[in-house]
């Protein structure tokens, strides 16, 4: 038996040679044994663009291969590297067999991602951040660009052959502001601010002016200022002049006065700050009269500053002191306690609304006295001072209520009448319904103690009572379609 073995042949034979008798007969069999040679992976090559220092393609990013033909790097391209490179692969199968694929890979390079103020683009482009040009098909912003018009940072994606890149974008100041110096002279005891000493200044960002060193507006003669100019970027500029004080001295000084705002029954702090003095800098004794606030309205009121030095000269300084309405968040901080221990999760709004009705009702005690104007104040009062009368039931009401999403109709007894009274009107799913929880005397008389009753039995407490005017309201005044249940 003969084997002939050749490298590269499409076909290598064995000859097996098999003998079998059938009578005087013999039969020689031939067998031919077929094996195939080993099998050449092929693969189509995607040349990439990527960004330097940044790319994380991976192998199979470079080819595409049919199914279960896997990719691997024959040598790990340099991500650093900027500029075209050869990308050779090595490709395998399951089966043992191999391939070779080689594909390009484009790496450009970012340019630096912080902007002068002022010199940034006006319309960003995905170019303005790349040194290299690319193709504008290969390289877009995932989503609108941002607008560099102020000082910060800016989140942009950049999208680059299908690969998203975070950056963060800079507008930065880095150049300090330039003016000119400007000299005085003045009277003893006149004051002067940093911007007196300065003038064109320029600077692309907002700056701030201060005295190096706090002058002395009493001391005659001349003395150096120096005057420092920071800008948002924190960048700084000095700017040197000089004072010269002569002459006689002026009138005393009230300095520090300044118009006030103040939250409604807060205390005022109406001397920090000021202070008076006299043409040689001595302090003097500073009167305030504040007679005119009242910190429980709302309003604009006059304070005067005044003060009188050695020679009987005086001098006052006037200012307004405004009293806003208490701040929404204040009173809901007093609220949602309350809130969260009378209500309970799962509750319906009647539920609700009963729990609000129970607890206003019997934690808050009549008194005649409180304002009328404002809800937020008339809660306020109630919750801190657990007192007032019929607006201030109606006031806090009201409030939580709308802090649990229940919203109703505000009802005014008919103006002329001897008193006022206000009360609201609810619909919690059959109809709008009286909702009153002032304490009222005779309570027995009046219909689960005001909560949501129907009009007959509201006027049916007017009449028990001998209160006609109690309930008493102009039906027209109503929003269109709606109608109390009788």
């Amino acid at each position: 038996m003969d084997a002939d073995v050749k490298e590269g042949n499409v076909l290598k034979q064995k000859r097996i040679l098999m003998v079998a008798a059938a009578g005087a007969a013999a039969v020689v069999v031939l067998v031919l044994c077929l094996v195939l040679p080993g099998k050449k992976l092929k693969a189509e090559a995607v040349d990439r663009v990527s960004v330097s220092q940044l790319c994380t393609l991976a192998p199979e990013d470079f080819v595409q291969a049919p199914d279960g033909v896997r990719a691997s790097f024959r040598r790990a391209p340099d991500m650093g590297k900027h500029g075209t490179q050869r990308v050779r692969l090595l490709l395998t199968d399951s089966e043992g067999h191999k391939g070779r694929v080689t594909a390009g890979l484009r790496l450009l390079r970012l340019r630096g991602l912080t902007f002068e103020l002022g010199n940034a683009p006006t319309l960003l482009t995905p170019q303005d951040l790349l040194l290299d040009s690319a193709n504008a098909t290969a390289v877009a912003f995932a989503g609108p660009p941002p607008q560099l018009v102020a000082l910060g940072e800016y989140p942009v994606t950049l999208r680059v052959d299908r690969q998203d890149f975070a950056l963060t974008l800079v507008v930065a100041d880095t150049i300090q502001p330039t003016a000119k110096a400007i000299s005085r002279e003045g009277q003893p005891g006149q004051v002067w601010k940093p911007e007196d000493f300065v003038q064109s200044v320029t600077d692309r960002s907002e700056v701030t002016l201060r005295f190096a060193e706090q002058p002395d507006f009493f001391l005659r003669g001349t003395q150096n200022i120096t005057v420092i100019i920071t800008d948002e970027g924190g960048n700084t500029a000095e700017v040197k002049a000089t004072l010269k004080i002569t002459g006689d001295a002026v009138t005393p000084i009230i300095v520090g006065a300044h118009d006030i705002e103040a939250e409604r029954y807060s205390a005022i702090a109406y001397r920090a700050g000021v202070k008076a003095y006299d043409a040689r800098g001595n302090e003097l004794e500073l009167q305030v009269d504040n007679s005119k606030v009242d910190t429980d309205f709302p309003g604009e009121y006059s304070v005067l500053y005044s003060a009188v030095d050695g020679a009987g000269q005086k001098v006052e300084a006037r200012v307004k002191v405004t009293v806003l309405p208490v701040g929404e968040d204040k009173v809901a901080a007093l609220a949602d306690p309350i809130l969260a221990q009378i209500i309970t999760p799962g509750m319906t709004d009647t539920q609700k609304a009963k729990a609000i009705h129970t607890w206003v009702n019997t934690n808050i005690a009549y008194s005649n006295e409180g304002e009328k104007e404002d809800i937020l104040d008339g809660a306020y009062n109630g919750l801190t001072l657990r007192r007032g009368d019929c607006y201030t039931y109606f006031a806090l009401s009201k409030y939580l209520l709308s802090r649990e999403g229940i919203e109703g109709i505000d009802l005014e007894r008919i103006p002329g009448t001897d008193m006022t009274h206000y009360w609201m009107l609810l619909n919690l799913g059959d109809g709008w319904r009286h909702y009153d929880t002032t304490r009222v005397k005779a309570a027995e008389y009046r219909p689960n103690n005001g909560f949501m009753m129907t009009e007959s039995q509201a006027q049916a407490f007017c009449k028990a009572t001998h209160q006609p005017d109690f309930y008493t309201y102009r039906p027209e005044m109503l929003p269109a379609g709606i109608k109390i249940v009788e």
